[in-house]
């Protein structure tokens, strides 16, 4: 039931980027539109969803860009969950 719990909340999100990777957005098409490119030119990369909200929630710096560093999927807490799953097989 715990674990459960604990994947509802880290689950896997994706951001979208122009290939360099400075900034992110959350779909394709505002990457896109703001890079001017090809929507198909947009790369992503995934984050836990639940870290990433604590990573980047400010409520003093709104607007502010972040790097996504401690929240890169997959996050130290599936990753020990994972650990305890193998361990336990």
């Amino acid at each position: 039931m715990a674990d459960e719990q604990i994947r509802k909340l880290h689950k896997p999100l994706r951001r979208y980027h122009d290939g360099s990777g400075e900034f992110s957005m959350d779909t394709a098409e505002d990457v896109a539109r703001e890079y001017e490119i090809p929507v198909e030119d947009v790369s992503y990369f995934e984050v836990c969803a639940h870290c990433a909200f604590l990573e980047t929630w400010h409520p003093s710096e709104a607007g502010v860009d972040y790097d996504y560093r401690e929240s890169l999927w997959p996050c130290a807490t599936i990753r020990a969950l994972l650990q305890r799953e193998a361990a336990d097989a």
